[in-house]
């Protein structure tokens, strides 16, 4: 992996990891709420997911990292878990997916780290 390369894969696992544990942030606060509050919150976690989800295939794609796409995979069983409200398991599932991000991004960290660009 070349510098540029290693800046963009740190890019993409970094970002995915802050918005991967916003979402296993925002589903215990879900689960709490009752009715029509908790159906909104549900559809509004779904399209923040669905973006997440785009955003971890991309950046399988742009950097051939599969764990990218491993995640995008974990966001859809989460989504899952989330529909028929085990929220215990979807965080849980959600925390793999963070797990996923970091190992592209460490190894982008050693490249840079390697070049003194960091």
């Amino acid at each position: 992996m070349n510098s540029n390369e290693a800046v963009q894969a740190y890019l993409f696992g970094e970002n995915s990891k802050v918005n991967l544990i916003t979402a296993s942030q925002t589903v215990p606060v879900i689960s709490g709420l009752k009715g029509a509050e908790k159906s909104g919150a549900k559809k509004v976690l779904f399209i923040l997911l669905d973006s997440y989800w785009t955003q971890l295939n991309l950046a399988g794609q742009k950097t051939g990292f599969k764990e990218f796409g491993e995640a995008a995979d974990l966001i859809d069983k989460a989504k899952k878990q989330i529909e028929i409200e085990d929220f215990d398991d979807a965080v849980i599932t959600i925390s793999m997916a963070i797990t996923k991000c970091t190992t592209p991004a460490q190894s982008a960290w050693a490249v840079l780290s390697e070049n003194e660009l960091i």
